[in-house]
């Protein structure tokens, strides 16, 4: 009788280990590069003229007014109808700044070319350097900013007279 064996398995050799190999690229500059912090800028209503950074009233009626709750201390107001004031600044946006209260009207507020904004000074509680516009993010460059006098007001209001105190210009 024939006495059957089974097969021996062929021993199986691990595949060789390539010895040049290359190590997977990293980065050399792994450091993050952080977003640049906009700088702040505050003009107050008191630089007056026709230069960048600087408020130019347009009409007789605007007055400077002391006011110690105001960023140094004082305020520029009008409440006749057209006058204006521009402010030409080089930046990426623009903030206005005043009070609102009781005895406060109506402007109309635009940066360059753009739609005119509303706005009403009117708040049944008085608060001084309030954000009364924000441009928004702008083009990098030059801007003109325009705040006209309405001379209306809120019904609940007992005053036509705007208040501008600053602006904030990011760049």
């Amino acid at each position: 009788t024939a006495t059957i064996v089974p097969a021996t398995p062929t021993p199986t050799t691990p595949a060789p280990t390539p010895t040049n190999t290359v190590p997977a690229a990293t980065p050399t500059n792994t450091v993050p590069v952080p977003t640049p912090t906009p700088v702040l800028t505050t003009i107050d209503d008191t630089i007056t003229g026709s230069a960048t950074n600087q408020f130019n009233y347009v009409g007789i009626h605007w007055a400077q007014v002391a006011d110690g709750t105001a960023y140094n201390m004082s305020l520029h107001q009008d409440a006749v109808a057209g006058e204006s004031a521009t402010f030409s600044f080089n930046g990426t946006r623009i903030q206005l700044y005043g009070p609102v209260g009781t005895a406060l009207g109506q402007m109309n507020v635009a940066v360059d070319a753009a739609a005119a904004q509303l706005v009403d000074q009117y708040n049944a509680a008085a608060t001084p350097q309030h954000l009364l516009f924000d441009s928004g993010v702008l083009p990098a460059g030059p801007h003109q900013l325009t705040i006209t006098v309405n001379g209306t007001m809120n019904a609940a209001s007992s005053s036509a007279t705007i208040s501008i105190d600053d602006v904030q210009i990011s760049s």
